[in-house]
C-alpha cells in the first residue's frame, strides 16, 4: 500500500463524510476506466503524446521539472526532442475541467509547436460519477 493511500485511509478515518478513492489514474479516469485505458493504447496506430487539460496547459513547466527540455521556448529543442522520441501525433483529451473553446486552442498550439498532427479524443465523466455514487451510497439514510 503506497503512503499516499495509507493517507488517504487515515483521512477517510478523521473525517465524518464518505471518502472514495479513484484506482484509475488521470487518463484512465478521463478515459472510462483501466480497459478503456487499455484499448486506448492498444488502439493508437503509432506513438502519441497525449495531452490531457493539465498537461495541455502546463506542459512547458513539466517539462523543465522533469529535465526533458532545457528551454520550453525553444521550437527547435522542442521538435527535436519529439523527433527523437519518435511521437506521430498529439492526442489531446479534454478532462471537462477547462472549457473545450480554451483546451482546442492549446491543443492546437502544442499540436503547431511540436510540428506533429493533433486529434482530440473524446472524455467521460463515468469513472468520477460512479466514484461519487459510492459516497453518496455511504452516507446514512
Amino acid at each position: 500500500m503506497s503512503d499516499s493511500t495509507l493517507n488517504m485511509n487515515r483521512l477517510a478515518e478523521e473525517v465524518k463524510v464518505p471518502v472514495t478513492i479513484l484506482m484509475d489514474d488521470c487518463y484512465g479516469t478521463a478515459l472510462g476506466g483501466r480497459d478503456e485505458y487499455r484499448a486506448f493504447l492498444i488502439n493508437e496506430d503509432g506513438p502519441a503524446y497525449v495531452l490531457n487539460s493539465m498537461w495541455a496547459a502546463n506542459w512547458r513547466h513539466f517539462m523543465i521539472e522533469v529535465q526533458m527540455l532545457r528551454n520550453p521556448n525553444d521550437v527547435e529543442e522542442i521538435r527535436e526532442l519529439f523527433k527523437y522520441m519518435d511521437y506521430r501525433k498529439v492526442v489531446g483529451l479534454n478532462t471537462g475541467l477547462i472549457e473545450d473553446s480554451v483546451f482546442e486552442m492549446l491543443l492546437e498550439e502544442s499540436s503547431e509547436i511540436f510540428a506533429l498532427p493533433s486529434e482530440n479524443h473524446d472524455y467521460t465523466v463515468r469513472v468520477v460519477e460512479r466514484s461519487y455514487q459510492e459516497a453518496k451510497n455511504s452516507l446514512p439514510a
